[in-house]
C-alpha cells in the first residue's frame, strides 16, 4: 500500500515537471527571440469597421509578463483616441481601443521590444503596422533625438507626443517612444502645426505632468517630406540661481559659481560689479560676462591667430590634424548640443578692465542671473582677495656665490687621522756590533 502511494506521488511530480516550460533534457537551448509572423489588419489597409481589433501573431508561445511594465504598455497606438487594452493569447496579442477606431485617421500600432517567450528571450526590434480609417496616407515623417539638457546625452525610453499647437478638446495625440539611443520618429502625420513634447512618463499616464522631466518645441509637419528635429529634456525648477562663491582665476578674470545650471543664451545678460571692501580707491570695472565655453573659444581664436602669424612650423602639434582626421571647430571637442549650443554650466566668467590689487579685499555682486529652467532674478554677493603671487623658482644655472662654500665647514682631510709613525716617538732598535 505504501509502495503504491509512493509510486503515485512520483508520477504526479513527473507530470508536473513535464507541464512546466523549460528546455527538454538533452536538447539544444532555445535562444531565438519571438518575432511577429502575421498582423491584422494588413499593412496600409483601409478599415471601415470601428469595432475592428488589431492582432499580432508570434512565431512561438509568448509570456504574459513583458520584460518591462504592464502588458497594456507593451503596445503603443498613435494617434491615441482611447484607452488601450492588450489581451494575451498563447501565441498572439489582441489590441482593443476604448470607443473603437475613429474615422478619418491613420493609425500606427507598434509592439515594443518588451515581449519575451517562455525561455525569457526578448524581442530585438519593435514591430508596427499602419492602416487607415479614411485618413490620407501622407508620405512624411518626423524624426529626431531626445537629449538631456544638462549632459547632452540621449534619453532612452522617453515618451514623445505631437500635440495640437493650441489646446482643443477631443483632439488626438500622436505618440512615439525613444529607443536606447534617444531616437524617435513619426510617420503618416497630418501636415499641421504641432507642439512636440518629450517627457519621462514616470506614472505611465501618457501625459506630460508638471513634475516630470520634459522639453518641448513647435514644429510644422510637411506634407511629403521628413522633418528632422531634436528636443532637450530638463527637470522643472522654479528657484532662482544663487551665488555660491567667486574665484580669482587670474589678475583680470573672475569665476562665479552658482547653485543651478545657467542658461547659456542668457549668461551675457547677467550684471556683475566689483567694489572695494574698504577705502576710496576705485575698483576695476567688469568689461564682459561670458559663458566658459565662449571664453575658451575666444582664447582658441587668439591662439590660432598667433599660430597663423608665426607660421605652420610654430603651431602646436594638437592643432595640426593627423592623417584621416578632420578639423574641429573651437570648443567642439568639449561637447555641446546640435546646432552649436553649449551645454549649461554652473558658472560664468567676468573679465576686468584692470588687474586687481594684490591682497586687497573686494565685494563682487551678481544680479539678473537666469538658470536653465528659466527661473530669473538670481544672484548674490561674495568677498574676494587677490593673493600675492608665489616667489619665482630659482633659474637653472644661477650664480653660486650665495651657495655655501664647498670646504669651509668640511673637516680637514687628515687632521683627525692617526699620526704618522714618525710622530709617535717610535725609534728603531739599535744594532749592536760584536767584538
Amino acid at each position: 500500500m505504501r509502495r503504491a502511494r509512493t509510486l503515485a506521488a512520483a508520477l504526479a511530480a513527473l507530470a508536473l515537471a513535464c507541464a512546466r516550460p523549460g528546455t527538454p533534457s538533452g536538447g539544444p537551448a532555445d535562444r531565438r527571440p519571438p518575432v511577429v509572423v502575421e498582423a491584422e489588419p494588413a499593412p496600409l489597409a483601409r478599415v471601415d469597421d470601428p469595432s475592428a481589433r488589431v492582432r499580432f501573431r508570434f512565431s512561438e508561445r509568448i509570456s504574459e509578463r513583458p520584460a518591462r511594465g504592464l502588458l497594456d504598455d507593451a503596445v503603443m497606438v498613435s494617434p491615441l483616441t482611447g484607452a488601450v487594452r492588450v489581451q494575451h493569447g498563447s501565441e498572439e496579442l489582441e489590441v482593443t481601443i476604448a470607443g473603437g477606431l475613429q474615422p478619418g485617421l491613420v493609425y500606427r500600432v507598434t509592439v515594443l521590444p518588451v515581449i519575451v517567450d517562455l525561455f525569457s528571450n526578448r524581442m530585438t526590434d519593435p514591430f508596427e503596422i499602419v492602416f487607415s480609417t479614411g485618413g490620407e496616407l501622407h508620405q512624411n515623417a518626423v524624426a529626431g533625438q531626445a537629449l538631456d539638457r544638462i549632459t547632452g546625452r540621449p534619453v532612452a525610453d522617453a515618451l514623445v507626443a505631437l500635440l495640437p499647437s493650441s489646446p482643443v478638446p477631443d483632439t488626438v495625440r500622436y505618440l512615439a517612444r525613444t529607443d536606447q539611443g534617444g531616437l524617435f520618429f513619426f510617420r503618416y502625420v497630418p501636415p499641421e502645426r504641432f507642439r512636440l513634447v518629450a517627457f519621462e512618463d514616470r506614472n505611465r499616464n501618457l501625459t506630460p505632468d508638471p513634475s516630470e522631466t520634459q522639453g518641448s518645441r513647435g514644429v510644422l509637419v510637411p506634407a511629403s517630406d521628413t522633418l528632422l528635429t531634436d528636443v532637450t529634456l530638463i527637470a522643472p525648477d522654479t528657484t532662482p540661481p544663487q551665488l555660491i562663491r567667486v574665484e580669482v582665476t587670474d589678475s583680470t578674470t573672475l569665476r562665479l559659481v552658482f547653485t543651478d545650471y545657467l542658461d547659456p543664451a542668457e549668461v551675457e545678460r547677467a550684471v556683475v560689479s566689483v567694489a572695494p571692501l574698504d577705502g576710496d580707491d576705485p575698483a576695476p570695472s567688469v568689461t564682459r560676462v561670458l559663458h566658459p565655453e565662449t571664453l575658451q573659444t575666444v582664447r582658441d581664436s587668439l591662439a590660432a591667430a598667433r599660430d597663423s602669424a608665426d607660421g605652420d612650423a610654430a603651431r602646436p602639434a594638437g592643432r595640426v590634424p593627423g592623417t584621416g582626421r578632420t578639423v574641429t571647430i573651437p570648443g567642439q571637442e568639449r561637447g555641446g548640443l546640435p546646432g552649436g549650443i553649449p551645454l549649461p554650466r554652473q558658472e560664468l566668467i567676468a573679465t576686468l578692465s584692470a588687474p586687481l590689487v594684490v591682497e586687497r579685499s573686494y565685494v563682487v555682486t551678481a544680479t539678473r542671473v537666469i538658470n536653465v529652467y528659466d527661473a530669473q532674478f538670481g544672484g548674490g554677493q561674495d568677498t574676494i582677495v587677490r593673493p600675492a603671487p608665489p616667489p619665482p623658482p630659482p633659474r637653472p644655472g644661477a650664480d653660486s656665490t650665495a651657495a655655501p662654500p664647498d670646504t669651509l665647514d668640511a673637516p680637514a682631510d687628515s687632521l683627525d687621522q692617526p699620526a704618522d709613525t714618525a710622530r709617535l716617538g717610535f725609534r728603531a732598535p739599535a744594532i749592536r756590533r760584536r767584538r
